[in-house]
């Protein structure tokens, strides 16, 4: 059963600062986030947008933000 999950692509601020160039978002009050089709997956990002958006930016301590979001399929 393929199982997608979301992938964030960083926008930094300053390139210098570039910790992190992608995150996977593994997690959502503790329970684990994988999803049977794309279209799941993307209807979650749409309904958590500002949640995710902040989660980005207080991770990277304002020094990114969201560039890309994307849904992809999760290899064992």
């Amino acid at each position: 059963m393929l199982k997608y999950i979301i992938l964030i692509q960083m926008f930094w601020f300053n390139p210098e600062n570039n910790d992190f160039r992608n995150l996977e978002i593994t997690h959502y009050n503790g329970i684990p986030l994988q999803f049977a089709n794309q279209q799941d997956c993307f209807l979650h990002v749409a309904e958590h947008f500002d949640e995710l958006k902040k989660y980005i930016e207080n991770f990277h301590r304002n020094k990114a933000t969201i560039g890309q979001i994307t849904c992809i399929i999760k290899k064992d």
